[in-house]
């Protein structure tokens, strides 16, 4: 996902959440976050469950 200001967490929340207020298999991963400021993007990895993050718009768009 791609930001992890006020609608990444919003996001963040509702992906972790999304089993509990729907009848569904689906289950989401999230694999990565993604930010411009280093320091923040991997607090927000760290603190919203994601399991990787980048801050490299290069690697983003790869």
């Amino acid at each position: 996902m791609i930001g992890y200001k006020f609608m990444g967490k919003a996001h963040s929340h509702v992906y972790r959440d999304l089993p509990f207020y729907f009848d569904t298999e689906a289950v989401p991963v999230m694999r990565a976050i993604a930010g411009r400021d280093p320091d923040g993007t991997r607090a927000a990895a760290e603190k919203m469950g994601w399991a990787a993050y980048e801050s490299q718009m290069e690697r983003w768009m790869a």
